[in-house]
């Protein structure tokens, strides 16, 4: 298992996580850019973020090399809400621009596998736009090809499992802040977006779980996730910029709040609205235009 894969001893700036759970998915990128970049350079690049260091767990090029990045055993930066609970593979280069060549398509699918192998609990294999508002792994990336591909290896139909969410009271990371942002943007007080599953949240679930005839445990399952993911579909939150009025502008301050800025619920998209946004908007490295898209939307709800 994971033989030949080549580990280029990057020094990172800090001290990497290991997972505290076993990871659920897989999530597929490309590395928008030329297929002649190095690890070296992508490492470099995500320094020069504030990151860590590469964001992504492995890495395959044109000639289907693979190579370490984070490693197999460490949390990466490269699907934010989900790093804690995902494996990130990059195939460098740019597919909105280029087809994959056979030879890197053929070591992602045995990459993958071998993956699934040393992590059992992976119930997914995902390209990042659908965990994400973007476009990676690109237009023309084999993702459905790929997944084919590793489902006739193992035997398996080629109907992926449902992906098993299971958070409980005492967890922590950014799973538990995507849950908590979608709780608190329903009208449920967890108290501040910090990413530890508290009592309070565990409360704030509870009454979400009752008032949505899901058995209250307190406990985010599958199906309470479903259910809560269903209930503030970011496909259908307007886009909303100063001057605006309403219900949105309500929940976009609500959640605004609880990331500790200081805005009056008032449903009012005024000038402090405005600036509280721009600041958000800087801070998670998204355009910073004041103005709450899908990408914006996206980042508050993560």
């Amino acid at each position: 298992m994971f033989e030949n894969i080549i580990d280029k001893k990057l020094v990172f700036a800090g001290t990497k996580k290991k997972f505290v759970k076993s990871p659920q998915y897989i999530v597929l990128h490309h590395s928008g850019a030329s297929a002649e970049q190095t690890v070296e350079q992508i490492h470099k690049f995500h320094l020069g973020k504030g990151w860590l260091g590469i964001g992504y767990n492995a890495l395959v090029d044109k000639n289907g090399i693979v190579y370490w990045g984070r490693g197999i055993d460490y949390v990466g930066a490269h699907c934010k809400g989900y790093n804690e609970i995902s494996v990130g593979i990059c195939a460098i280069g740019n597919m909105d621009e280029n087809i994959m060549p056979d030879a890197q398509e053929k070591s992602i699918v045995k990459l993958i596998k071998e993956i699934k192998e040393y992590y059992p609990t992976i119930r997914k294999i995902v390209g990042h736009k659908e965990l994400s508002a973007t476009d990676c792994p690109g237009a023309n990336y084999p993702l459905s090809e790929i997944i084919d591909l590793v489902s006739k290896q193992d035997g398996q139909s080629e109907e992926q499992e449902e992906i098993l969410m299971i958070l409980n009271e005492g967890d922590k990371g950014a799973s538990v802040s995507a849950m908590q942002s979608r709780l608190i943007a329903l009208g449920y007080d967890c108290g501040y977006i910090d990413g530890i599953f508290g009592i309070k949240t565990k409360s704030a679930l509870v009454a979400f779980q009752g008032a949505n005839n899901i058995s209250a445990t307190g406990v985010l399952d599958n199906r309470t996730n479903i259910v809560l993911e269903g209930a503030i579909s970011e496909v259908k939150l307007p886009q909303i910029k100063k001057g605006n009025s309403g219900q949105y502008v309500s929940i976009l301050q609500r959640l605004l709040n609880r990331r500790k800025y200081k805005l009056s619920e008032d449903g009012i998209f005024g000038k402090l609205t405005e600036a509280a946004v721009l600041e958000f908007q800087k801070k998670s490295n998204i355009a910073v235009d004041g103005i709450v898209g899908k990408n914006t939307w996206h980042a508050i709800l993560s």
